[in-house]
């Protein structure tokens, strides 16, 4: 049987756009790391397995809480010669706080990745513009911490603000992410 008129009202959902974050850098703490996949840059229409880290800021005032990820292939180079490091070496020097060796570089597992999650990292956030002319924060790199902060508190975020999109930038590809998921991911 047909949709009747009146049985049901279709409802939009309000998107939420933020305010950018000055180019500068943030405290940060490694929230998650998750496996998903999505279209390989060489070949949209090939899925491929990409690493995702979901960095959380931490210093007290109006970003606490902001949300920054970074999308990597499960490659881990340290680069040397003609060759730059891979993006999965450098966030996991980064989270690190040294270089990886390159025998850490060869021998990484997932335990090894997950070892990392409630680390710290200074995160160097970049105002970009993608494509089609949407403005958004990515990150640009990461530095060692100075100090470390207490751990993120979610509780000292408001419910409205628990999870905002910082930018998510990947080996290859920029997702545009500007938008806050309806529920927080803690």
């Amino acid at each position: 049987m047909p949709l009747q008129p009146n049985e049901i009202t279709f409802d939009q959902p309000e998107k939420k756009v933020y305010e950018l974050l000055e180019e500068d850098t943030y405290s940060a703490e490694l929230l998650d790391v998750s496996l998903r996949e999505e279209a390989s840059y060489a070949d949209k229409s090939i899925q491929e397995k990409r690493i995702n880290f979901e960095f959380v800021i931490i210093e007290e005032g109006p970003n606490y809480g902001r949300r920054a990820w970074k999308s990597t292939s499960p490659k881990c180079m340290s680069g040397g010669g003609d060759f730059r490091p891979s993006n999965l070496f450098v966030v996991l020097s980064a989270v690190a706080g040294r270089a990886l060796t390159e025998e850490e570089c060869a021998g990484v597992t997932t335990d090894f990745i997950n070892s990392f999650i409630g680390s710290q990292v200074r995160l160097v956030i970049k105002q970009k513009t993608s494509v089609n002319g949407k403005e958004y924060n990515a990150i640009g790199d990461f530095m060692k911490i100075k100090t470390t902060l207490p751990k993120f508190d979610s509780s000292k975020v408001k419910k409205d603000d628990t999870v905002d999109t910082v930018a998510a930038l990947s080996d290859d590809s920029l997702m545009d992410a500007l938008t806050k998921p309806e529920e927080p991911v803690l």
